[in-house]
């Protein structure tokens, strides 16, 4: 036969927790620091994601930006540059792209330099798409082709 009461408890409640203290959930400052480390990690994730999504963006636009300066580039080269400056130009072909050119002189006797930009006119775009290129050639630009530039349409199949 025990000593001890039945009513006696022996230091654990009926609930099983120790001490009497009993817990059935989470309190509400346990639910609302969660939720906001859980707001605060979304908000961090969100950032990363735009970054990477005009990185992207920055990177496209730079690629076909560069692409597109080089062949108008090869192009005047081909052609000759007479007429130039141009300023504000659509592309043949590609009206969301526009095109500039200029011959500014250089410090060589005999050489200037043909700057060709292409950009992405409006706002955000253009700033992003924006690219230059600079070449020195010779004073005497080339005569072949200028004035016949219908030559240089593309085939159509």
């Amino acid at each position: 036969m025990s000593i001890v009461p039945q009513h006696h408890q022996t230091g654990r409640s009926r609930r099983g927790a120790v001490g009497g203290c009993s817990r059935r959930g989470l309190s509400l400052i346990e639910v609302m620091l969660s939720v906001a480390i859980l707001a605060g990690a979304l908000a961090v994730l969100g950032h990363q994601a735009s970054v990477g999504v005009n990185a992207a963006l920055r990177s496209q636009l730079s690629t076909e930006a560069a692409l597109k300066c080089q062949t108008q580039m090869e192009l005047l080269l081909a052609i000759g540059f007479r007429g130039l400056p141009v300023s504000d130009q659509a592309l043949p072909g590609n009206g969301t792209w526009h095109w500039s050119a200029e011959l500014l002189p250089s410090e060589f006797e005999g050489v200037q330099v043909l700057r060709v930009s292409v950009y992405k006119p409006g706002g955000r775009l253009e700033r992003l798409s924006k690219w230059t290129l600079t070449r020195l050639v010779g004073s005497a630009p080339k005569e072949i082709g200028a004035g016949n530039s219908s030559s240089l349409k593309p085939r159509v199949r």
